[in-house]
């Protein structure tokens, strides 16, 4: 329903600045992630014992922390030159970088949450987070009379965020000390998972971005609606 709202709302030119966004997004997330989604519901839910699950949790909510902390930094230090190289708008990139890492966040959170088995818990409150994305819209561009396409990241970010902060108080217990074998573990297996999650990021986002890049950014709104 918001998606449709903000198709309409921020015309060809808006929608195509946000899809935009959203690819350049979807492609840092790659190297935000690095697939510890994936990787720790493989783990979490194989292991029998409560320490091992812990400690699976752990290492990879530790390597998002490290590997946004990362991107955070590279992004302050070369986000001019990146924007330059790729002719991208500099707020376009930082936002893609930000709303990349919350998510990634909620995606990580999302999967800890489902390797516990907490599915009553997670389907009420991704509901909530709707409603929140929603809310946060409507204050924006109904009420503000906002019409600018980086408010409807900021709907999404609140949402994420909220979505993150509630998941995170859920799981918060489980998160104990680094472990080296189970991090070495992860590591090895989340390679495959970032060789597939690059192959589908690839054939799910090239179209748009070759297409904000040469026929120009109304044309991917169209192009996304």
């Amino acid at each position: 329903v918001v998606n449709v709202l903000a198709g309409r709302i921020l015309g060809p030119a808006g929608y195509g600045k946000y899809n935009l966004v959203l690819v350049v997004a979807n492609i840092v997330t790659i190297f935000v992630l690095l697939g510890q989604d994936m990787t720790s519901i493989k783990y979490i839910s194989s292991s029998e014992k409560e320490k091992d699950k812990k400690q699976y949790l752990s290492n990879s909510f530790y390597i998002i922390l490290s590997s946004s902390f990362l991107w955070i930094v590279f992004s302050i230090f070369f986000y001019f030159q990146i924007a330059h190289l790729l002719n991208f708008d500099q707020k376009i990139f930082l936002l893609a970088v930000i709303f990349a890492i919350v998510m990634s966040m909620r995606t990580l959170l999302d999967s800890f949450v489902k390797s516990f088995n907490f599915f009553k818990f997670q389907s009420l409150f991704k509901i909530i987070e709707g409603i929140i994305i929603l809310a946060v819209f409507i204050f924006f561009f109904l009420a503000l009379k906002f019409d600018d396409y980086q408010y409807y990241i900021f709907s999404l970010t609140a949402g994420y965020f909220i979505l993150c902060l509630i998941f995170f108080l859920k799981i918060k217990q489980k998160i104990v000390a680094w472990d080296k074998q189970k991090f070495l573990d992860i590591i090895q297996y989340s390679k495959v998972t970032i060789i597939l999650t690059i192959i589908g990021t690839i054939m799910a986002s090239m179209d748009k971005l070759f297409i904000g890049k040469t026929l120009g950014i109304e044309q991917l709104g169209i192009y996304s609606a």
